[in-house]
Protein backbone atom coordinates (compact mmCIF):
# COMPACT_ATOMS: atom_id res chain seq x y z
CA UNK A 1 0.00 0.00 0.00
CA UNK A 2 1.47 3.34 -0.97
CA UNK A 3 1.35 6.61 1.03
CA UNK A 4 -1.48 8.14 -1.03
CA UNK A 5 -3.77 5.15 -0.47
CA UNK A 6 -2.99 5.10 3.25
CA UNK A 7 -3.73 8.84 3.61
CA UNK A 8 -6.96 8.45 1.63
CA UNK A 9 -8.13 5.61 3.89
CA UNK A 10 -7.29 7.56 7.07
CA UNK A 11 -9.04 10.70 5.73
CA UNK A 12 -12.13 8.65 4.86
CA UNK A 13 -12.20 7.06 8.31
CA UNK A 14 -11.88 10.47 10.00
CA UNK A 15 -14.75 11.86 7.90
CA UNK A 16 -16.95 8.84 8.68
CA UNK A 17 -16.25 9.17 12.42
CA UNK A 18 -17.00 12.91 12.37
CA UNK A 19 -20.22 12.23 10.45
CA UNK A 20 -21.33 9.59 12.96
CA UNK A 21 -20.64 11.93 15.88
CA UNK A 22 -22.64 14.74 14.26
CA UNK A 23 -25.50 12.37 13.38
CA UNK A 24 -25.62 11.04 16.95
CA UNK A 25 -25.66 14.58 18.37
CA UNK A 26 -28.44 15.60 15.94
CA UNK A 27 -30.49 12.50 16.89
CA UNK A 28 -30.24 13.29 20.60
CA UNK A 29 -31.37 16.88 20.03
CA UNK A 30 -34.30 15.65 17.92
CA UNK A 31 -35.33 13.06 20.54
CA UNK A 32 -35.29 15.67 23.29
CA UNK A 33 -37.39 18.15 21.33
CA UNK A 34 -39.97 15.53 20.28
CA UNK A 35 -40.37 13.89 23.68
CA UNK A 36 -43.77 14.27 25.35
CA UNK A 37 -42.10 13.92 28.72
CA UNK A 38 -40.83 16.60 31.06
CA UNK A 39 -37.26 17.21 32.11
CA UNK A 40 -36.18 18.60 35.45
CA UNK A 41 -32.99 19.72 37.14
CA UNK A 42 -33.97 18.47 40.60
CA UNK A 43 -36.86 17.39 42.78
CA UNK A 44 -38.68 20.36 44.29
CA UNK A 45 -41.04 20.49 47.23
CA UNK A 46 -44.77 20.75 46.45
CA UNK A 47 -44.39 19.42 42.89
CA UNK A 48 -45.90 16.11 41.84
CA UNK A 49 -43.61 13.79 39.91
CA UNK A 50 -45.04 10.90 37.95
CA UNK A 51 -42.37 8.38 36.99
CA UNK A 52 -43.41 6.30 33.99
CA UNK A 53 -42.09 3.83 31.46
CA UNK A 54 -42.74 4.62 27.81
CA UNK A 55 -44.05 1.11 27.07
CA UNK A 56 -45.91 0.62 30.37
CA UNK A 57 -49.71 0.17 29.94
CA UNK A 58 -50.38 1.07 33.59
CA UNK A 59 -48.43 4.30 33.14
CA UNK A 60 -50.47 5.08 30.03
CA UNK A 61 -53.69 4.81 32.07
CA UNK A 62 -52.40 7.39 34.56
CA UNK A 63 -51.14 9.68 31.79
CA UNK A 64 -54.51 9.49 30.03
CA UNK A 65 -56.29 10.33 33.30
CA UNK A 66 -54.04 13.35 33.77
CA UNK A 67 -54.64 14.49 30.20
CA UNK A 68 -58.41 13.92 30.22
CA UNK A 69 -58.78 15.86 33.47
CA UNK A 70 -56.30 18.59 32.47
CA UNK A 71 -54.37 18.03 35.69
CA UNK A 72 -51.07 19.29 34.27
CA UNK A 73 -52.68 22.72 34.09
CA UNK A 74 -54.18 22.67 37.60
CA UNK A 75 -51.45 20.80 39.52
CA UNK A 76 -47.68 21.08 39.30
CA UNK A 77 -47.17 17.63 37.75
CA UNK A 78 -44.02 16.61 35.94
CA UNK A 79 -44.11 13.35 33.98
CA UNK A 80 -40.67 11.75 33.88
CA UNK A 81 -39.96 8.76 31.65
CA UNK A 82 -37.33 6.47 33.19
CA UNK A 83 -37.01 3.57 30.74
CA UNK A 84 -35.39 5.42 27.83
CA UNK A 85 -34.40 8.69 29.56
CA UNK A 86 -31.55 7.75 31.86
CA UNK A 87 -31.21 11.32 33.13
CA UNK A 88 -34.53 10.83 34.97
CA UNK A 89 -33.41 7.66 36.76
CA UNK A 90 -31.37 9.69 39.26
CA UNK A 91 -34.55 11.59 40.21
CA UNK A 92 -36.44 8.30 40.54
CA UNK A 93 -33.67 7.06 42.85
CA UNK A 94 -33.78 10.33 44.81
CA UNK A 95 -37.57 10.06 45.23
CA UNK A 96 -37.26 6.42 46.28
CA UNK A 97 -34.71 7.39 48.92
CA UNK A 98 -36.78 10.34 50.20
CA UNK A 99 -39.93 8.27 50.64
CA UNK A 100 -37.85 5.49 52.20
CA UNK A 101 -39.37 2.75 50.11
CA UNK A 102 -37.85 0.11 47.88
CA UNK A 103 -39.80 0.59 44.67
CA UNK A 104 -37.66 -1.93 42.82
CA UNK A 105 -37.68 0.10 39.61
CA UNK A 106 -41.47 -0.27 39.30
CA UNK A 107 -43.60 2.27 37.46
CA UNK A 108 -45.89 4.17 37.56
CA UNK A 109 -44.89 5.97 40.75
CA UNK A 110 -46.30 9.28 41.92
CA UNK A 111 -43.97 11.19 44.24
CA UNK A 112 -44.96 14.23 46.27
CA UNK A 113 -43.25 15.66 49.37
CA UNK A 114 -41.48 12.44 50.44
CA UNK A 115 -44.50 10.21 49.76
CA UNK A 116 -44.57 7.59 47.01
CA UNK A 117 -47.65 5.94 45.54
CA UNK A 118 -47.15 2.91 43.31
CA UNK A 119 -49.61 1.57 40.74
CA UNK A 120 -52.14 3.03 38.33
CA UNK A 121 -55.31 2.67 40.46
CA UNK A 122 -53.85 4.11 43.71
CA UNK A 123 -52.28 6.99 41.75
CA UNK A 124 -55.51 7.79 39.89
CA UNK A 125 -57.45 7.65 43.17
CA UNK A 126 -54.96 10.04 44.80
CA UNK A 127 -54.98 12.44 41.85
CA UNK A 128 -58.80 12.39 41.85
CA UNK A 129 -58.83 13.31 45.58
CA UNK A 130 -56.27 16.08 45.07
CA UNK A 131 -58.19 17.46 42.09
CA UNK A 132 -61.51 17.42 43.97
CA UNK A 133 -59.90 19.15 46.94
CA UNK A 134 -58.46 21.87 44.67
CA UNK A 135 -61.88 22.33 43.01
CA UNK A 136 -63.52 22.84 46.42
CA UNK A 137 -60.88 25.44 47.34
CA UNK A 138 -61.77 27.55 44.29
Amino acid sequence: MNNKSFIAIIATLVLVIIGLILLNDYSKKNEASESPYDTISGIKKDFYYLFVGETCPHCRKVEEFIQENKLKESLDIKILEVTFHEENVKFYDEAEEKCQENLGGSVPVLYHNEKCILGDTPIIDELRKISEKKDKEK
